[in-house]
């Protein structure tokens, strides 16, 4: 896997986990949290 590829992959899977703890209301997320309250809004 090339650096390109592995970064879109990480990309996704961190994506995904950020998208599950602001499912579950975990937004005090340290250093996520103002992106998740972005998505909140």
């Amino acid at each position: 896997m090339d650096d390109a590829a592995r970064f879109a992959f990480y990309e996704k899977i961190y994506f995904y986990e950020l998208e599950r703890k602001v499912a579950h209301g975990y937004v005090h997320v340290q250093g996520d949290s103002d992106f998740a309250s972005c998505k909140i809004r």
